[in-house]
């Protein structure tokens, strides 16, 4: 009815995790600034939050790819110096493609990082609010599973114009 018309129509659960862009390097590389990545050939996926944000820099070469998998390809096979992909994707490609050859260092800034949730519609609360205390009971769990798929544990490194290293 119209008593539904304003308001969200989506309830959340508490974050149980972060996603966000990652930074893939051969190891040992590292970064810790955006001056690290000055005059590098850096990977993207097409269409990305990180494609744009690279659109706008002149002291790097962009090169582009259709998937995660090819991104970090790009790294592999020296076509790139680095890579920015999706982290959980980057993670599982670096583990079971690569055998973790790869660093793989979450980026913040905008668009780059998430919390991660569960959404129900705004109705749902009793639903939501067992899911949460089925989310604190699995926490460990679901830790163990980030390791188990490859998702980078690390907190997000902030490549912001002379940032200083982290």
């Amino acid at each position: 009815g119209d008593s539904d018309f304003m308001g969200p129509a989506l309830i959340f659960s508490r974050p149980f995790m972060k996603a966000g862009y990652a930074l893939v390097l051969k190891k040992p590389a590292t970064v810790s600034s955006w001056a690290d990545l000055n005059g590098k050939a850096i990977a993207v996926q097409q269409n990305s939050t990180p494609q744009n944000f690279l659109a706008t820099k002149d002291n790097i070469t962009m090169v582009t790819e259709l998937n995660p998998e090819e991104t970090v390809k790009a790294v592999a096979s020296g076509a790139a110096d680095a890579a920015f992909v999706w982290a959980p994707s980057a993670g599982y490609v670096n583990k079971t493609l690569y055998s973790d050859s790869f660093n793989i260092i979450p980026v913040d800034g905008a668009g780059m990082q998430w919390p991660v949730a569960v959404a129900f519609g705004k109705r749902d609360g009793a639903l939501r609010d067992a899911v949460n205390g089925v989310l604190t009971r699995i926490s460990a769990k679901v830790d163990e599973l980030k390791v188990k798929y490859g998702f980078p544990a690390g907190e997000p490194v902030t490549l912001a114009e002379g940032s200083t290293p982290v």
